[in-house]
């Protein structure tokens, strides 16, 4: 017996869920006829549960049946013994971690996907700290998606709280895109507004890109730290950081990698792919400059590099973000 836990997109509502169940179990039947769908007790909404005997540990077919129903966001395989077994400590649950990592990837290097339901005696930071400890390393690139998932038992037993686990593989559809190129670095000119730094972060999260801000205004690290409280609260998940000025990018880097976009550019953006490919240079070592709500780009800045312009220059520009995801699609990130 085999579990399935099918995490559903958040804008799916609780009838459009109660369908998605039904025509799961439909398809599924194709496989089993022994199958068992039922909204996950843990957390009910945008969550089921699929219960079927073990049809090869999940074949790729199974995999791809339910990962392309319209929305599914993630599918977890857990097996009956890793299915909501009991742990009273942290060291028991390393225990338990270790030895399924090494019976089931073999290898050291792994995405640690954690969730905790209510009030358990430990957190994600503990976790992965005592995991490295052993040799067991969190690599957000690995290709190898543990699942855990930890909720406290109702039931105490000798005054011990006793915790139930989940412990599977997360499936993602499977989005490769061949000959992927090596993102640029998102450059935002000394930001004002929360609005435009939480735009960014989302690009950066959504891209996998690695996102810079320069202080000129000596106030970004104050608009980040109410983004973190307000309106984007995953900025621990991107890879940013704050640098004093433009100047220093432009210092440090070599020009004929780092382009800006504008209103006023006066380079067509449908040129860019030809332009990066034209200058020999390693994406790696892109820089992609984007002025602030206010300000723009410094007109200094724009003597220094290529500057592009996207669609008719029209009177209302596109927001920072829009034009940075405009970018981003042109070289297929």
């Amino acid at each position: 017996m085999i579990y399935l836990l099918v995490k559903l997109a958040r804008f799916v509502t609780q009838k459009e869920q109660d369908q998605l169940a039904k025509e799961l179990n439909y398809t599924l039947g194709e496989y089993s006829n022994i199958v068992r769908i039922v909204n996950d007790t843990w957390g009910s909404r945008n969550r089921l549960l699929i219960q079927l005997p073990d049809v090869t540990k999940l074949s790729s077919k199974i995999r791809k049946t339910i990962l392309h129903s319209p929305g599914v966001n993630t599918l977890v395989l857990f097996t009956k013994d890793n299915f909501e077994y009991e742990t009273s400590s942290l060291s028991h649950l390393l225990t338990t971690l270790e030895d399924y990592i090494s019976n089931t990837v073999k290898t050291n290097t792994v995405e640690i996907n954690f969730q905790a339901f209510g009030r358990v005696p430990f957190h994600k930071k503990a976790l992965l700290d005592r995991l490295k400890k052993k040799g067991i390393l969190h690599q957000k690139a690995a290709k190898f998606h543990l699942y855990l998932e930890v909720k406290q038992d109702i039931q105490v037993k000798e005054s011990i709280p006793i915790i139930k686990v989940r412990l599977g593989e997360k499936f993602l559809m499977n989005a490769s895109v061949e000959n992927k190129p090596e993102p640029p670095s998102l450059v935002l000119y000394s930001p004002y507004t929360t609005q435009e730094v939480a735009d960014f972060f989302r690009l950066a999260l959504t891209f996998n890109v690695n996102l810079l801000f320069t202080d000129e205004n000596r106030s970004v690290k104050q608009v980040i730290a109410k983004v973190e409280t307000t309106i984007f609260k995953g900025i621990s998940k991107v890879k940013y950081r704050v640098v004093p000025s433009l100047t220093k990018i432009l210092q440090e880097n070599e020009k004929e990698g780092i382009f800006g976009f504008s209103l006023w550019g006066s380079e067509p953006i449908i040129n860019l792919p030809k332009v990066i490919a034209s200058t020999g240079k390693n994406t790696r070592e892109l820089f992609f400059i984007f002025g602030n709500e206010e300000t723009g780009i410094p007109l200094a800045v724009r003597k220094l590099v290529k500057m592009f312009y996207i669609g008719n220059k029209a009177s209302e520009p596109l927001r920072a973000s829009q034009a940075a995801a405009y970018a981003l699609g042109l070289l297929k990130i």
